[in-house]
């Protein structure tokens, strides 16, 4: 049965984490049938169908990022999208609660991925035309606290649309061939952890690790706020903690 922790930030904000069992790769909240497994059904299958584009081939991961994690809970049909989720609603709006979003970020990657290095933190770029961008927010705040080199680096080619109202199959390819490297300097031998405030299909953080690894970093991992996830999935796998 999924359980979850809860976190206290500095200010004395508190809300549930992701719940545990979760899967490896994306932080999806994991029931039984899964937990052992430590994979979503979504990352196995991605798996599988790597494989049989290249039979053999051995991959840590099925995308071009090693592991995401996941503060909390992003609830998309629930009211104010939970508690995690009325935070980055904050934050996107007016800027606040970067802090104790990015307590609950580096707690999580030092208590729940301790393995997890990097040497610069780049955020995930914002849709062109966006004047402020959570992801950046985010990685500014992680930045000053972990005392790690922040490179706003990558953007989005003016092309680019948002996935929004786009069928399911066709989200994850969204930002394929639009992200853009603005310099290599920062980014070539160094380990890469990725910020954004929200992990919905998976494609936002392997197309731009796409193009970081291209540039020449050794690793990417991701970090973000909220893991989109609707009540169906949470009671499917039999969630029934704090919200």
């Amino acid at each position: 049965m999924p359980s979850s922790e809860m976190f206290t930030a500095s200010d004395g904000t508190s809300f549930p984490l992701v719940p545990e069992p979760f899967c490896h790769y994306c932080s999806m909240p994991l029931g039984d049938s899964f937990g052992g497994w430590n994979i979503c059904w979504r990352c196995n299958k991605r798996f599988v169908e790597l494989s049989k584009e290249n039979p053999g081939a051995f991959r840590y991961s099925p995308y071009s990022f090693t592991r995401a994690m996941a503060a909390g809970l992003y609830i998309t049909d629930f009211p104010e999208k939970g508690s995690v989720g009325r935070l980055i609603k904050e934050l996107k709006a007016s800027g606040g609660f970067s802090a104790v979003l990015v307590d609950a970020i580096a707690h999580v990657l030092r208590t729940r991925c301790p393995h997890i290095s990097w040497d610069v933190i780049v955020p995930v770029p914002a849709s062109p035309g966006k004047s402020f961008s959570p992801a950046a927010a985010l990685a500014l705040e992680l930045g000053t606290m972990t005392q790690r080199t922040v490179a706003a680096v990558l953007k989005l080619d003016s092309s680019y649309e948002t996935s929004q109202g786009l069928p399911e199959a066709q989200k994850f390819d969204n930002m394929r061939d639009k992200v853009r490297i603005g310099g290599t300097l920062e980014i070539s031998g160094r380990k890469i952890l990725l910020v954004d405030d929200i992990m919905t299909t998976r494609g936002a953080a392997h197309w731009c690790s796409d193009v970081l690894l291209k540039a020449g970093a050794t690793e990417v991992n991701v970090a973000v706020a909220g893991r989109s996830v609707d009540m169906r999935h949470l009671e499917f796998i039999g969630y029934s903690g704090p919200l």
